[in-house]
């Protein structure tokens, strides 16, 4: 389906998924990840099915991230002793940066993207 989608749909497919990146760099407040991806998905998803798709995705990703980021906070803070935060947050970081920048790429390719692990809350 992806094949047949205009540049102009690609494009802002690209931007659900950088959206979050960007948002959370320029905004530096939690859960700037989510803004990006949903003002993208909002004011495209009536106009472009692609949109919509890719939209869903991005979304469905940063809030699991989210999730994962609050969770390791609260797991951490009650077993500080057990594990080292500092790590898992890194490895959780670089795997956001570059799923989001894989997303991106395959979407400007015209193929669609799945992220791993992620809970599918909006459908």
């Amino acid at each position: 389906m992806m094949e047949n989608s205009s540049q102009k749909e690609r494009i802002w497919a690209m931007f659900c998924h950088l959206g979050s990146f960007v948002a959370l760099l320029l905004l530096r407040i939690p859960f700037a990840n989510i803004i990006g991806p949903l003002i993208v998905w909002l004011l495209k998803r009536n106009e472009m099915k692609l949109v919509d798709e890719e939209g869903k995705e991005s979304l469905n990703f940063q809030i699991s991230m989210s999730a994962y980021w609050i969770g390791v906070m609260i797991f951490g803070k009650l077993f500080n002793w057990l594990i080292r935060v500092e790590s898992i947050y890194l490895i959780l970081s670089v795997a956001f940066f570059a799923l989001v920048l894989i997303a991106t790429y395959k979407v400007s390719q015209g193929k669609k993207f799945t992220y791993p692990l992620i809970f599918r809350l909006i459908k």
